[in-house]
């Protein structure tokens, strides 16, 4: 049975506990941070053209796609 998202913790955790339960690059919590992202929910609105927009590298966008979906599927 899928857990749902709202009893999740997962679900309501903010960008920084993201950051470190996926283990990302100190550099993509900098520049979630100053483009005021607070949840991982508002991440599944990001384009791969807002993330060049602030100057995510390859391999940091990778990283944030592969972070996002893995917590997407906790999450369903």
């Amino acid at each position: 049975m899928p857990v749902n998202p709202l009893f999740d913790i997962d679900a309501n955790m903010t960008i920084a506990q993201f950051w470190n339960n996926y283990g990302l690059q100190h550099a993509v919590l900098k520049k979630l941070d100053e483009n005021g992202y607070d949840y991982p929910h508002n991440l599944c609105f990001i384009m791969l053209d807002n993330l060049t927009e602030m100057g995510f590298k390859l391999g940091e966008k990778a990283a944030l796609q592969n972070a996002v979906e893995r917590w997407a599927v906790r999450c369903a």
